[in-house]
């Protein structure tokens, strides 16, 4: 039987997202930032937040921070606001591609082979031929400036409030966005915010780690935002570091007793939720994929993962080395307990792949 994947699944955060979404209804037209790192669980977060206040707030998420991605904030927006219309939007206007070329093909047809279509036939692929080449090359040359319009629609649409349900307007990962869209947003939020504020008007919350923004939009921001929302104490380390311990004893049938718990350095490095579950992966990846339970130390594997995943500096060090002798100087005590773990030799169980050299680890 294969098995289940290794994974912390779900933290409860069901009281927090209700006090929240109260705090949304009730609070008026305001900014907020939600202050968390990447991966801590923000997404999460604010999916529960959504569930909670279905009826009472319209969620919408503008996701901006896409590297492939270069269609500007005016279209991302429109495609947000108004998803179905959007849809529309995009397959009329490969339709209308399509039409050009096969009205192309079809008077390249008439004068290559000097047929004579019928007058009106004629007439209606020529005129759509015209029409569609025009305005293509009008908005091409800025002369109709489409993300104008749709800019403008965007925001009207999300000053009004949608059956008495005012919107909410999630700009994710915003401390990873670029210095101009940044600038972009600022403009965006001072024309949703031009008139006066209103009961029923857009709440807007800003998602993020401002440890990783730009002084220039950290110093804006600290003027736009009403408030700063820290994450639920449920989704910070201290709450599910020993998750791991349980989830590794459960499923390789060791007690805590046979290998050294890492729940301390997760908490003293604060890890996140997503760090969390990576380190689980290459753990069911490494014990169970390549078949090291029972041949192996448990204890001496998982510090090889978490060294190679949070501190590669000591990991590259251990594994590039050309002699057989390593030393290596830890000042965090917690990691250095962790460590130490390397030190230990038992001669019924093989040594991971690069500790057949000596480590000397002060």
């Amino acid at each position: 039987m294969e098995d289940s994947e290794w994974k912390i699944k779900y933290i409860d955060t069901s009281i927090m997202a209700n006090s929240l979404a109260k705090l949304l209804e009730k609070g008026g037209e305001k900014t907020y930032f939600l202050q968390g790192r990447w991966g801590s669980g923000k997404t999460q977060y604010l999916e529960n937040v959504a569930k909670v206040a279905k009826k009472e707030l319209n969620f919408i998420y503008l996701t901006l921070w896409k590297p492939k991605d270069e269609e500007g904030l005016a279209r991302k927006l429109f495609s947000a606001v108004h998803p179905k219309v959007d849809k529309v939007v995009t397959i009329t206007g490969y339709v209308f591609v399509a039409l050009t070329i096969l009205c192309s093909l079809g008077l390249a047809i008439k004068g290559f082979f000097q047929k004579n279509l019928p007058n009106n036939v004629f007439m209606i692929v020529t005129v759509v031929a015209v029409l569609i080449t025009n305005i293509f090359n009008l908005t091409k040359n800025k002369l109709i400036n489409i993300d104008k319009i749709l800019m403008s629609w965007s925001i009207k649409t999300l000053k009004k409030s949608n059956g008495c349900c005012p919107n909410v307007l999630i700009i994710d990962d915003f401390d990873r966005l670029g210095k101009k869209t940044q600038r972009e947003l600022f403009k965006l939020f001072n024309a949703i915010h031009a008139d006066k504020k209103s009961s029923v008007g857009p709440r807007i919350i800003f998602v993020g780690d401002l440890n990783n923004i730009l002084s220039y939009s950290k110093g804006y921001l600290s003027k736009i935002i009403d408030q700063i929302i820290t994450l639920p104490y449920n989704l910070k380390a201290e709450n599910f570091a020993f998750q791991i311990d349980e989830i590794i004893q459960k499923k390789l049938k060791v007690s805590r007793a046979f290998y050294y718990p890492l729940q301390s350095i997760f908490i003293e490095e604060n890890r996140t939720l997503r760090d969390a579950n990576k380190f689980l992966y290459y753990a069911q990846n490494e014990f169970k994929t390549q078949k090291k339970e029972g041949r192996v130390h448990v204890s001496q594997q998982l510090v090889i993962i978490y060294l190679f995943l949070f501190h590669k500096d000591i990991y590259e060090k251990i594994l590039n080395s050309s002699t057989k002798k390593v030393r290596i100087i830890i000042k965090n005590k917690t990691l250095l307990n962790c460590c130490n773990v390397l030190l230990y030799k038992n001669s019924k169980l093989s040594l991971p792949f690069f500790l057949i050299k000596r480590i000397f680890i002060i």
